[in-house]
């Protein structure tokens, strides 16, 4: 996370412990308490292995268990990534859930398909905002229209996704408990600055 607690990306555990070593990040526990090198140490020391053993994972080091920490923040602001998820007919099936936006059934993936809402033979881009997953039986019956020339209502916008559903479309398997307050669904990006 940047120094003001917008998410940033996941990174590596040895990258995250780099920078956390050289002083550049702090540790966020649960209650999203900094702390730096040695008093992440200091409390990774305390935890009991046998109850922690499924909440966290741990690496070992000469001086002992330490726990991987799964929130960082930056000392300094970072300057955020432009597009945090790159554009691609897979990313766009995951950010519609793989429904079809104009009918809302869930074809089969051998009958999924790309849509320009407004129509490339128009001069529609290929870009986030102009892309949706449809079937092959509404995008024949769309054609070369609108959604509002065809009669074919959106179900859902389009746009960029912002780093939320970034995050989890590049780790759906990744739930982490310390993660709930980003990824709570509402469509924001989070909080931005905590008190």
């Amino acid at each position: 996370m940047n120094r003001n607690f917008a998410p940033l990306r996941i990174t590596q555990a040895r990258q995250g412990f780099t920078l956390l070593y050289m002083g550049r990040a702090r540790a966020l526990d649960r209650h999203f308490e900094p702390h730096d090198f040695l008093q992440w140490e200091a409390l990774s020391a305390f935890e009991d292995p046998a109850l922690d053993a499924e909440a966290f994972d741990f690496i070992g080091t000469v001086r002992g268990r330490l726990r991987v920490p799964r929130l960082l923040q930056l000392g300094v602001v970072a300057r955020a990534p432009y597009s945090p998820l790159r554009l691609s007919r897979r990313h766009v099936f995951l950010r519609d859930g793989f429904l079809c936006q104009y009918c809302g059934r869930r074809p089969t993936p051998r009958d999924l398909s790309l849509d320009h809402v407004l129509p490339r033979s128009r001069g529609g881009p290929w870009s986030w905002d102009n892309l949706v997953t449809c079937c092959r039986a509404c995008n024949l019956k769309k054609g070369h229209e609108t959604p509002d020339e065809a009669g074919m209502p959106l179900r859902a916008r389009p746009t960029r996704p912002g780093w939320a559903l970034a995050l989890r479309l590049a780790s759906p398997g990744r739930r982490f408990e310390e993660w709930a307050p980003f990824l709570d669904g509402s469509g924001n990006d989070g909080p931005t600055e905590r008190g």
